[in-house]
């Protein structure tokens, strides 16, 4: 998961960049795996979800940078809090692909090859005369 492969195949890439850390193409994805043919955007609104794992990402980074310059370095709390900020936004880029790629492979897999199922009926038969009340 750490690579960015495709969780269906393990194969092919999700990110259309490969250096993890890009500051300003980070979040461009490949709509569909180039090696077995996977979504990556299963549904309009998918990644929303996304945002909760960004959130669990980010706290606990922003708290310890905080806590450790507080407790540790005897900052003020003024300089602990601009620090976490800057923390913050320096991963940012790094929080994004990770918490995209964690909420695609815990839902997203089982949307590999969702196709709608195709019904073959003849002429001769219908819907209304194949299921007549007896």
């Amino acid at each position: 998961m750490i690579k960015g492969n495709c969780p269906h195949c393990q194969q092919g890439k999700v990110f259309t960049h490969r250096q993890f850390y890009h500051p300003t193409r980070f979040s461009d994805m490949h709509e569909k795996c180039a090696h077995c043919g996977g979504s990556f955007l299963p549904e309009p609104g998918f990644y929303v979800g996304a945002m909760y794992v960004s959130y669990a990402l980010a706290i606990p980074v922003a708290f310890l940078l905080a806590m450790g310059l507080y407790y540790g370095a005897g900052v003020s709390d003024v300089s602990a809090m601009v620090a976490m900020i800057v923390g913050i936004v320096l991963f940012t880029p790094i929080n994004f692909r990770l918490s995209r790629l964690i909420w695609l492979y815990l839902f997203g897999t089982a949307k590999k090859y969702q196709e709608k199922p195709t019904i073959n009926m003849s002429k001769d038969q219908s819907y209304s005369s194949s299921h007549q009340a007896n």
